[in-house]
């Protein structure tokens, strides 16, 4: 019986609770205002001015403590030759400009491997001129 009338109580508290917000809902309905128009404009708003002159500021940035790149950049040459001319400020954590020369490379060992190569095309173009004749002597 206990748990018939404990169905009944939870059943009767709900349908109160849906009753009393449907009651509310149709107060707020019926009491609504609607917004009110204003067919002059807003009053202008009184804004205060002040004149500026440009000035030149300092950047400046201060620490306490250990402080750590958060990305670190390490460079390995893949090219070889002795290093004959190096940027003036190019050091650990300086920033330089986009297509700044940094270093520049000893250049006779470029040199000399492009007259290498260039000898060699001689001799190759030397050696099918005489083939170019042997055949023109078989035939």
């Amino acid at each position: 019986m206990t748990s018939l009338s404990q169905r009944l109580g939870r059943w009767l508290a709900i349908a109160l609770g849906l009753a009393i917000g449907m009651v509310l809902l149709v107060m707020f309905v019926v009491n609504r205002q609607a917004p009110k128009h204003s067919d002059s404009p807003p009053a202008p708003t009184a804004v205060a001015v002040i004149e500026t002159q440009p000035l030149a500021f300092r950047l400046e940035a201060r620490g306490h403590g250990v402080a750590r790149s958060a990305e670190t950049w390490q460079a390995v040459a893949n090219v070889s030759g002795r290093v004959v001319e190096r940027h003036p400020h190019l050091e650990n954590g300086a920033l330089l400009r986009e297509g700044t020369k940094l270093l520049v490379l000893d250049p006779s060992r470029y040199e000399l491997a492009i007259a290498e190569a260039e000898a060699e095309l001689a001799q190759l173009e030397a050696e099918e001129a005489n083939t170019r004749r042997l055949l023109d002597l078989e035939r």
